[in-house]
């Protein structure tokens, strides 16, 4: 048993499991054994030790279809009197199914007699129910107890589920005519609880580790252990002074039940509300919180059901027969949610499922609230103001469901950003940061400037290595890249455009699917995107859609850390796209009165208006103004052979080139099909030769690629003109500037093009 001179822990692991799982099994086995022997002698009732009081009916079932009525004092069986239960189990063995046993009942001043025929079918539902309890807690403890990782958590979880396993293994503890095996079974009971309240409560002051509170006081830990062995001893040692009739001074079965119910289930309750509420609020981890939230979500169930049976007992109400069938199902998501939060959180994301469950969890706890408490106060209302009645009735529950509808939203709304404040600070700080990223967005003016932000803090806040915006011409249907930060930055060059299959039903695909998109799927979807999703080694692809079609796509890179996205990301990055595309929409709708569309150059109208206004300039201060006329040669021989498309992707590339040489105070729009308008301000001549001369030279350079990907090339012709100063005065004084220009063009032409003319011509 020893390895490197320390025991091997997994050998006694598998034994410990081996055990304890055979022993579950047995006593299963014995179970369905008094079953067997039980049932000719059941009527359906559960009545009190001492006073032989009903205190519950099973529905169906002989005492409810005999007449037995919860309250009655069962008097004499068979006209035998009976005292308690031990008298009346020693009746009771000898029934027989289906013959009558005459029960002599005390109800309120009177009594009654009433008729009985002993009886009821296997309980197949319950006893299946607790083979697959069993099953369920065994498992979920064995493959805690055989993980790896060296953690007192996972012993504290197996010992837990196997002692509820076990708890429903036991024989039913209301044997008829069996009193020793009741009685041992329900002592096993009390002392399992007892071991349950210590090692869930040690167990959930452990998530994500030690409290604070039990790292100062460790003797904490044994006084949880102690009080339940305490507290489960005491009601064992009560119930056994009434049972076997002994006479142990202070140990009343009715103060056995108050501790029980109203002292142990509380404080069982507000301790473990305690230890996993605070954890989840203030733990300086934000994965510590989620955990201790996610195994918060798991408790809340049996919580509700700690606080109901307190509160049932408190106002003399007995729990119903359904609530004890249910029992283990409603403690079983602890267990589960203890085991994901340690082991297995990394196979969902455990951050999301929180946060919705405990926004989900306190909506559904205020919309009963407000449900009964609506019911309750409009039923007194019109009882006092009109009467009860039908009618009343009906608008009471149309009136409660209005109002139901209308607080949904709002409740929502103030549940979700009070638990993002409270128990995920960072979650709500990225969100804020967020929202701050779309709203501030406008501000930095122009498209271009707003997608190199964007990109560039998105890259920030999730710490990518690549991330890239294109946006989409709805005329061309071409994808131009708008800004890229990353690797891909310089792999990417603008003047490259993306030609998406104008009317195939792709684009309606991007446009419907309107969240982000893992980049697998959209590779076999639209192949046509393959070569950009490696380019920007994409993992996912937002889809920025406005309000009839699709506005760009922003292709989001890997993160630094080699981490994968999180759910809270990847739905705040489709929050993020609902809010920006309608920003870039009206930035471009906006801009397209200024902007040609294709090349997003200057329209013809707009740089007329700029030129205008330097000519005013130039004649104020008396500065050289020079304007250009720049057209490309044998464009329609490119329109010709490769098509419209291929053409307007050559001139929107031109185009780029060209803005990539002028100087910033440089000026240029589009005066029509292939010809640009140039406007160089506080430019001489020389100077607008210089600069037009580094742009011609650029475009020659440029390897262009048709559709047959052959590659071809394209130059480009330019003519300048300038104004003397007398000249600027006239009205006439814009026209002619351009048409001495155009003239000037007209020379480079003839000259054989690819070159720069100026005016006077020469």
């Amino acid at each position: 048993m020893e390895r490197n001179g320390r025991y091997d822990t997994s050998k006694i692991r598998v034994a410990v499991v081996l055990l304890v799982a055979a022993f579950a099994l047995l006593i299963l086995v014995s179970q369905w054994w008094w079953h067997q022997k039980n049932v000719s002698h059941v009527v359906g009732m559960i009545i009190s030790l001492d006073d032989l009081k009903v205190e519950a009916l099973a529905p169906d079932l002989p005492a409810a279809e005999g007449g037995i009525r919860v309250g009655d004092v069962i008097l004499a069986l068979n006209g035998q009197a009976v005292h308690n239960g031990k008298e009346y189990d020693a009746i009771a063995v000898g029934f027989e199914p289906g013959e009558p046993a005459t029960f002599l009942v005390r109800r309120g001043e009177g009594t009654r007699e009433l008729v009985i025929r002993p009886g009821a079918p296997f309980p197949w539902v319950r006893f299946g129910g607790n083979i697959f309890i069993v099953l369920a807690y065994m498992g979920i403890g064995i493959i805690a107890l055989l993980q790896p990782l060296p953690d007192i958590r996972k012993w504290l979880l197996f010992i837990f589920t196997a002692a509820i396993a076990l708890e429903f293994a036991l024989p039913p503890v209301d044997i008829i005519g069996r009193p020793l095996v009741s009685d041992v079974a329900f002592m096993i009971y009390l002392l399992l609880s007892g071991i349950q309240f210590g090692v869930e409560v040690h167990l959930a002051s452990s998530i994500p580790e030690r409290h604070p509170v039990v790292k100062r006081h460790p003797w904490l830990v044994r006084t949880f252990y102690m009080v339940g062995l305490a507290v489960a001893g005491y009601f064992g040692l009560a119930y056994l002074n009434v049972n076997l009739q002994w006479s142990l001074p202070y140990c009343e079965l009715i103060y056995g039940r108050f501790l029980f119910d109203f002292v142990f289930f509380p404080l069982w309750a507000m301790l473990l509300l305690y230890f996993l509420g605070s954890q989840a609020l203030w733990f300086p981890d934000p994965l510590g919180r989620h955990q201790s939230g996610l195994v918060l979500l798991g408790i809340f169930p049996w919580l509700i059901y700690a606080f109901g049976i307190t509160i049932l007992n408190l106002r003399g109400l007995d729990e119903p027969f359904w609530l004890n069938d249910i029992f283990a199902l409603i403690l079983f998501p602890f267990p589960v949610a203890v085991f994901v939060a340690m082991y297995r959180y990394q196979l969902f994301d455990i951050q999301l499922v929180v946060r919705r469950g405990l926004v989900y969890s306190a909506l559904t706890g205020a919309m009963v609230l407000i449900f009964y408490a609506s019911i309750g106060a409009g039923s007194f209302l019109l009882s006092q103001l009109f009467g009860g009645g039908q009618a009343s009735s009906i608008w009471l529950f149309a009136g409660t469901a209005l109002l139901l509808g209308l607080l949904f939203q709002p409740l929502r709304s103030s549940f979700q950003n009070f638990i993002d404040v409270r128990f995920f600070p960072e979650q709500h700080a990225f969100r804020k940061r967020m929202m701050d990223l779309a709203s501030r967005l406008p501000a930095h003016g122009k498209v271009p400037r707003m997608g190199r932000h964007l990109v560039a803090q998105l890259q920030k806040i999730f710490d990518l290595e690549t991330a890239a915006l294109y946006l989409r011409e709805p005329v061309t249907n071409l994808l131009s890249p708008l800004a890229a930060v990353g690797p891909s930055e310089s792999a990417a060059p603008e003047t490259e455009l993306w030609l998406l299959p104008a009317g195939d039903p792709e684009d309606n695909y991007l446009t419907r699917i309107q969240k982000p998109l893992k980049a697998e799927r959209l590779r076999v979807r639209i192949p046509e995107l393959a070569e950009l999703l490696e380019r920007h080694r994409a993992q996912y692809v937002v889809s920025l859609v406005g309000s009839s079609a699709l506005i760009g796509l922003l292709f989001i890179g890997p993160k630094t850390t080699g981490e994968r996205f999180r759910a809270d990301e990847v739905e705040m990055l489709d929050y993020l796209a609902r809010h920006i595309s309608f920003v870039f929409e009206n930035a471009r709708l906006y801009e397209s009165a200024t902007y040609d569309s294709l090349t997003g150059i200057l329209r013809r109208e707009a740089a007329f208006e700029r030129l205008e206004a330097e000519l005013r300039r130039s004649v104020r201060y008396d500065r050289p103004l020079t304007v250009g006329m720049a057209d490309l040669d044998n464009f329609k021989q490119v329109n010709d052979r490769y098509g419209h498309p291929v053409g307007d992707i050559t001139l929107r590339r031109v185009a780029t080139a060209i803005a990539a040489d002028l100087r910033s105070s440089d000026i240029m729009g589009r005066y029509g099909g292939e010809e640009f308008l140039l406007i160089f301000p506080e430019t001489n001549l020389q100077d607008a030769v210089d600069v037009s001369d580094r742009f011609r030279s650029r475009i020659e350079e440029i390897e262009f690629r048709g559709s047959d990907e052959n590659p071809y090339h394209i130059t480009i012709s330019v003519g300048l003109a300038s104004l003397a100063v007398d000249e600027k005065l006239d009205s006439a004084a814009v026209e002619i500037l351009v048409r001495r220009a155009d003239e000037a063009l007209l020379k480079a032409k003839a000259d054989g093009r690819n070159c720069i003319r100026t005016y006077p011509l020469v």
